[in-house]
């Protein structure tokens, strides 16, 4: 694991599972970072990079096969849409994900707290969690720049562990790193080694704020002897099932089950033999003369 004085923490088995030509790689992806990515959007300023990122992104987004898995999605989730809603709806979250690139070199402009570019509702409930001096899970998700959301919290301020996804090329994953703290973020944790760093805050006191942007959900299984705190913990996590003290351990009375693309069926327990059956149901009514 590397650990630095700025508060970068990554497992290093990615890295030593690495080859020589997969490091070679991961090199020719950090310079085309640096230089075709992060300093032309560096050298528009922040509002012109943002506008650049969404034009951008909204012509070459529905090029790519993603557009359709989008449309497929929104349409299920608002059936009653028309077509051209979708597509609009679409084009929109294209728009925002370009946006989003175009402003990460400028984090450290973007002062949630200064200016009118971002507006905060409900800090109060930020200034009850430091005021309390309790721990308080914190669970956002990828809505508009959402590298800002972290900054609203830490610069309010509230003593804050953050999770998120670690990259799997380790020069990219420093450079976000890196701008993160620049902006507020005094301490992150790459998933996985963040829960242990998670559970630590947690007893600590201290607030965590946590993404749950997984695609899948079977199961989490939390390690501690604090029972309550495992119960809240568990509360917040995004999965179908939740262990404490052990993991995928099948007792034939609970129903075993996930959410999100993991699936949402079920299988032991009663709801198992609901999944395994088929009723029939028959609707009579009786003609009299």
């Amino acid at each position: 694991m590397v650990r630095d004085p700025d508060g970068y923490v990554r497992p290093k088995d990615i890295d030593n599972r690495s080859t020589f030509w997969q490091r070679v790689q991961w090199r020719l992806e950090a310079f085309a970072w640096d230089w075709l990515y992060w300093a032309p959007m560096k050298a528009l300023g922040p509002d012109r990079a943002s506008n650049f990122g969404g034009w951008l992104f909204r012509k070459l987004g529905p090029l790519l096969s993603q557009h359709k898995t989008a449309m497929r999605n929104i349409s299920m989730a608002f059936p009653d849409w028309s077509e051209e809603k979708v597509h609009r709806t679409a084009l929109a979250a294209w728009e925002s994900a370009g946006r989003t690139a175009g402003e990460l070199p400028h984090l450290p402009k973007i002062h949630p707290y200064e200016g009118d570019r971002v507006e905060v509702v409900g800090a109060e409930r930020l200034d009850a969690i430091r005021e309390s001096g309790e721990g308080a899970v914190m669970i956002s998700g990828h809505f508009a720049n959402w590298e800002v959301m972290a900054a609203v919290i830490c610069r309010r301020p509230v003593d804050c562990l953050v999770t998120y996804r670690m990259l799997n090329n380790p020069h990219i994953d420093r450079r976000i790193n890196a701008v993160r703290q620049a902006y507020g973020i005094g301490v992150l944790a790459p998933k996985g080694l963040g829960t242990r760093e998670l559970m630590r805050a947690l007893g600590k006191g201290r607030a965590v704020a946590l993404m749950n942007d997984s695609d899948f959900g079977l199961t989490a299984s939390l390690w501690t002897q604090d029972v309550e705190r495992a119960e809240r913990l568990g509360g917040a996590i995004d999965t179908g099932t939740v262990f404490l003290n052990r993991a995928d351990y099948l007792d034939p009375a609970l129903c075993w089950t996930g959410c999100k693309s993991t699936g949402k069926g079920g299988s032991l327990s009663e709801i198992g033999y609901h999944n395994l059956t088929r009723p029939k149901s028959y609707h009579l009514k009786k003609v009299t003369q």
